[in-house]
């Protein structure tokens, strides 16, 4: 091999090396890989759910289990490259799945946004830095109504998104990860008596979404309820706990 040959082979190893750094540090820097998204990616959940009905008089509790798969990558009418989700779900762990719906998701340079039940939200800005807010519902008509358990509730009562922390190491179910950010969706106000609005996800670098917890819930009693909790207290609405078993391609 002549010298030149071989300094210019050097010269593209060299540079080659140094874009994957760029591009590495660009995702790390970034949070753009907190979220990935390739079509055949697939997240399985452990979900532990609560509904609240006859005013609380039942707490209906459930296990289940949801696989979410990008089944699908297309660019819609305004150029924008959309993922489609298809959401399976099973009562048990043998997985004896049933298709239940279909999400979309899309990543872009400043947020992700996330189409769920036909509400869309804005899961993630970037870069994510501790403390930063947005308006996660900005694309959700204000005063929206949900119903849930057979009660139509003001679901999105004082819902504010933040950062709490950034990569930070955490055990979620099984498994430990090293980076992980949380973010609030919603933390209502601790002297409403009357709603509470506690949401929160945890997304890994690599992985994408790890947990997520809801707290949705109206009540009506005060007096006769005061020193309760509000899993003791509440009357409509619903607690869920989302936990990741299981991720490939």
């Amino acid at each position: 091999m002549t010298r030149t040959l071989f300094f210019l082979l050097m010269g593209l190893v060299l540079q080659v090396s140094c874009e994957d750094t760029k591009e590495d540090f660009q995702l790390d820097s970034l949070g753009y890989n907190y979220y990935p998204l390739e079509v055949g990616n697939y997240w399985i959940y452990q979900v532990d759910s609560v509904e609240y009905i006859d005013l609380g008089a039942i707490k209906d509790t459930s296990r289940s289990y949801v696989r979410e798969e990008i089944v699908e990558e297309f660019v819609d009418q305004v150029g924008d490259t959309i993922f489609r989700i298809e959401r399976k779900v099973s009562p048990t762990q043998d997985y004896n799945w049933k298709v239940k719906d279909e999400w979309a998701t899309e990543k872009n340079q400043t947020r992700v946004t996330r189409t769920e039940e036909n509400l869309k939200y804005i899961k993630l800005v970037f870069p994510p830095t501790e403390n930063i807010s947005w308006d996660g519902n900005s694309f959700i008509p204000e005063g929206t109504e949900v119903f849930v358990a057979g009660e139509t509730m003001d679901f999105f009562l004082d819902w504010s998104y933040k950062v709490l922390s950034l990569d930070q190491t955490e055990t979620i179910g099984d498994t430990e990860y090293e980076k992980v950010v949380t973010t609030q969706n919603a933390d209502s106000d601790e002297l409403d008596l009357l709603h509470r609005r506690y949401v929160i996800e945890k997304y890994a670098r690599d992985v994408g979404l790890v947990y997520k917890k809801h707290t949705i819930l109206d009540t009506q009693c005060i007096e006769d309820c005061e020193g309760q909790t509000w899993e003791e207290k509440g009357e409509i609405g619903y607690t869920l706990e989302m936990t990741l078993l299981e991720y490939g391609s």
